[in-house]
């Protein structure tokens, strides 16, 4: 079972200004597996740069983001995505599973 989530990502230089996007950071799906999840904590530096007008248009000012690190292999993957601690937890419990 995966879990659907929205990521926050820093735009390379080669993208382009789509959709209201300012060209540095992009929204973008990402599925993960609850199994491989080993810490889940609240991003602070991406509300302010919420706060300062830097993350894409469309984002509520209320949005909290999180780190969430994935196993990978012998490390670990972080990725920033939209949602509070608790509401990932949530959602890692199996409240909002998808199957495939």
């Amino acid at each position: 079972m995966i879990v659907k989530f929205t990521e926050l990502i820093k735009a390379s230089k080669l993208s382009t200004n789509l959709d209201g996007n300012n060209g540095k950071y992009i929204l973008r799906n990402v599925f993960i597996n609850p199994h491989h999840v080993t810490c889940v904590r609240e991003d602070s530096d991406m509300k302010q740069l919420l706060n300062e007008a830097q993350l894409p248009k469309g984002l509520n000012k209320n949005h909290v983001f999180s780190c969430v690190t994935v196993q990978h292999g012998h490390s670990g993957l972080s990725l920033t995505i939209v949602g509070s601690p608790d509401t990932i937890q949530n959602k890692l419990r199996g409240k909002e599973l998808l199957h495939d």
